[in-house]
């Protein structure tokens, strides 16, 4: 789907999610999990696609006390700046292996 619609991206927002096995929805998967396969997403678009291309990382986890602090579920601090620092590291993997 990203290569047959990339002349109409613009910007990349990513996210992966899994099943919720007890309810059949889906919940938020780090970028590294899931059934969204982020790091070929990153890969695509650094390599084949449009490098230029801001990435947005969605949701983090809650971790280091970000969960008492307020944040709407998915927005914390601390998990966001995780989930940037993997797609970062992805980024970083693609060029480092061109």
């Amino acid at each position: 789907m990203a290569r047959k619609y990339l002349e109409r991206i613009h910007f990349v927002h990513l996210r992966s999610t899994q099943p919720d096995p007890s309810t059949g929805n889906f919940i938020e998967a780090t970028h590294l999990t899931g059934r969204g396969y982020v790091p070929r997403l990153v890969e695509f678009f650094e390599k084949e696609g449009a490098p230029q291309l801001p990435f947005r990382v969605d949701h983090g986890r809650c971790m280091l006390g970000d969960e008492k602090r307020g944040y709407n579920p998915g927005y914390s601090f601390f998990g966001r700046m995780h989930a940037l620092a993997e797609v970062m590291g992805m980024i970083s993997m693609v060029h480092k292996n061109e």
